[in-house]
């Protein structure tokens, strides 16, 4: 009986090991981004390494890769381990927003708060959750709270922003959208839409400074161009305008099109139009 007990020990501790290599491999492999392989890995498995680390680990990687329903069944599985964790309800409450449960979402978000008051990601979560709401004063405030709990907050700044755009308070806009090309450059969209607020507040070459640093993620869109042509021909840049109009009425811009024919091609007054635009959040 000693004998089978200390054997059964060595072959435990072998298991332990191997099953611990295992984890740290998935970890690593989850911070390269390779979050499906760590899905089937895990899968794989022929022992249960169930802890809250774990089942929270498959979790936020069903999150990355949008599978928000899995995400949720490990997250809860995960807390079965450890009740009251501030960063669990946070993923959870996210992955609720990614399947349109706002109630529960809310409500785990709120539990992360009460958990831990000093949650940056939760704040940040619940003001996309008053966004969503277009409550822009609660999310303004929850942006704020955010921005307190975490220094350069890039996100939080960028989500800040379009609040008060949505609210047309332009300046404390255009601030938030500086703050977040200083921290992170290659978020272009912060450059972007300080280009458009530009624009709306008829600032044509402001606007048309911001819309020339902008380098990949929208020089592929007819509304880029458009309003880079609307910037030209503000400031009278008749040739640089039609240029623009000419590649967004390429891309398909139905406006560019009817642009580009009657005020480029057939010289006749182009006039002054407001078009409606979406602001669209993708970070």
């Amino acid at each position: 009986m000693k004998v089978f007990s200390v054997f059964s020990f060595f072959i435990l501790l072998a298991s332990s090991s191997f099953a611990q290599e295992a984890i740290d491999d998935f970890f690593a492999m989850y911070e390269e981004g390779e979050y499906e392989k760590v899905i089937k890995k895990m899968d794989d498995l022929i022992f249960d390494p169930g802890s809250y680390k774990i089942y929270k680990l498959k979790g936020d990687c069903h999150h990355k890769v949008e599978e928000f329903e899995q995400a949720i069944e490990n997250y809860n599985l995960a807390e079965s381990f450890d009740k009251g964790n501030s960063e669990l309800y946070v993923h959870r409450g996210a992955a609720f927003m990614g399947i349109d449960n706002y109630e529960a979402a809310l409500k785990d978000l709120n539990k992360a708060i009460k958990v831990d008051p000093k949650n940056a990601e939760a704040y940040y979560y619940k003001g996309l959750w008053n966004f969503d709401y277009h409550k822009l004063k609660q999310a303004i405030q929850s942006f704020d709270n955010a921005i307190q709990n975490k220094r350069e907050y890039y996100e939080a700044h960028f989500m800040r922003a379009a609040a008060y755009a949505e609210l047309k308070k332009w300046n404390q806009a255009l601030s938030d959208y500086e703050i977040v090309q200083r921290i992170n450059p290659d978020i272009e969209e912060a450059t972007y839409y300080a280009g458009m607020i530009y624009f709306d507040l008829e600032n044509f070459e402001s606007a048309l400074m911001e819309f020339e640093k902008v380098e990949t993620e929208y020089n592929t869109s007819g509304e880029y161009y458009f309003f880079r042509g609307e910037a030209k021909y503000y400031l009278k840049d008749r040739q640089g305008a039609c240029a623009d109009y000419k590649l967004a009425a390429g891309l398909g811009d139905s406006d560019s099109i009817n642009v580009y024919q009657n005020y480029c091609l057939d010289n006749k007054d182009k006039g002054r139009f407001k078009r409606v635009r979406e602001t669209k959040v993708n970070l």
